[in-house]
């Protein structure tokens, strides 16, 4: 029986805090939040509000704008992190700012 779509979102999201972890950052997750952020990534005065998606096209406009708004509120970067539909399936890191208009 395969993975449930929580438990394949919740792996994600440990792919991606260890992806950061790996390039220096220190990564906080917010377990079952249900909030625009799943990971908040540190390193040298940078800030990362970021959400997970096993898709790029799973997040909504009212997320991006939740999390964008959130973001900007602290001076941080709103990052959409997503894989790659087709193996071998690498994290994507996407700054909203690039796309809504910060």
């Amino acid at each position: 029986m395969g993975a449930t779509p929580y438990v394949r979102g919740v792996r994600f999201e440990y792919r991606v805090r260890d992806y950061l972890s790996s390039r220096g950052y220190i990564v906080l997750r917010s377990p079952r939040s249900g909030g625009p952020i799943d990971l908040v990534a540190i390193r040298s005065g940078e800030v990362l509000f970021i959400q997970c998606k096993t898709s790029k096209y799973d997040m909504t406009r009212r997320e991006a704008y939740e999390l964008i708004e959130l973001a900007r509120s602290v001076n941080a970067k709103p990052i959409l992190a997503y894989r790659d539909p087709k193996p071998p399936y690498k994290i994507r890191l996407e700054n909203l700012y690039n796309i809504g208009g910060g």
